[in-house]
């Protein structure tokens, strides 16, 4: 858990039950870029494609604020690596430092990784400058 200004957001591991829920906190926090670039990740709104990704090794929690969930990040580890699949914070919470917050957090699930990654449009200016920041 961080407390970051003033707000206490932690990561909840996720299962294949909620795969609904996580589809829904990934299709708020993609509606404005998905409409804005008439593009989102592949399969970003399917339910079936999580929990398939889920039944293959990929981590997904939820991005607790509060105690509310407001987001999802997953992680695929492979050995030393680990590829960050999702990290989305629904619209409303957006700029707030939700999602770097989480982007740490998900760091401590893994300690046996040295290498994080993860990609973004390059028309993401806003995702751009958070993950760089980060490093």
């Amino acid at each position: 858990m961080l407390v970051f200004s003033g707000m206490e957001i932690s990561l909840l591991e996720a299962s294949p039950a909620e795969a609904g829920l996580l589809t829904d906190l990934v299709v708020d926090a993609f509606a404005e870029e998905a409409a804005r670039y008439h593009h989102a990740p592949p399969g970003y709104d399917s339910v079936e494609r999580r929990r398939e990704a889920m039944a293959h090794g990929v981590r997904y929690f939820k991005i607790m604020l509060d105690g509310e969930a407001v987001g999802v990040i997953s992680g695929t580890p492979r050995g030393q690596d680990c590829r960050i699949g999702v990290a989305a914070v629904k619209l409303a919470l957006q700029g707030r430092g939700i999602g770097s917050a989480a982007l740490r957090l998900v760091e401590k699930e893994f300690p046996g990784v040295k290498r994080f990654f993860l990609e973004t449009p390059s028309a993401s200016l806003r995702n751009r400058h958070v993950y760089g920041k980060l490093g």
